[in-house]
C-alpha cells in the first residue's frame, strides 16, 4: 500500500514539473516573467495554473501577427504600413 502512494506521488511530481516548464515557456514567449510563474505554479499547483491561464497576456503573440517584413530591405513592419518607412518600397 505504501508503494502505491509513492508511485502516485511520483506521477504527480512529474506532471507538476512538466506543467511548470510549459508555463515557463509560454510566459516567456508572451513577454511575461517565466520564473515568477514557474514558482507560482509549483507552489500552488492547479490553482496557480488556473490563475496563470486567466491573467496571461496575448501581448507577445499579438505582436507576431501584426508585423511583417519589407520585401526590399528586410526590416520588420507593422501590418498598417502601405510603404516601408525605411526604404520607401510599396508593400503588397
Amino acid at each position: 500500500m505504501f508503494t502505491l502512494y509513492i508511485f502516485f506521488g511520483l506521477i504527480w511530481l512529474v506532471i507538476a514539473v512538466l506543467l511548470s516548464f510549459w508555463v515557463y515557456e509560454d510566459a516567456e514567449s508572451r513577454g511575461m516573467d517565466g520564473i515568477l510563474w514557474i514558482i507560482v505554479v509549483l507552489l500552488t499547483g492547479i490553482l496557480g495554473l488556473v490563475i496563470y491561464l486567466a491573467v496571461r497576456s496575448e501581448k507577445g503573440k499579438a505582436l507576431e501577427r501584426v508585423q511583417r517584413v519589407c520585401l526590399r530591405c528586410g526590416r520588420v513592419l507593422e501590418e498598417k504600413f502601405r510603404y516601408c518607412p525605411y526604404c520607401g518600397k510599396e508593400q503588397e
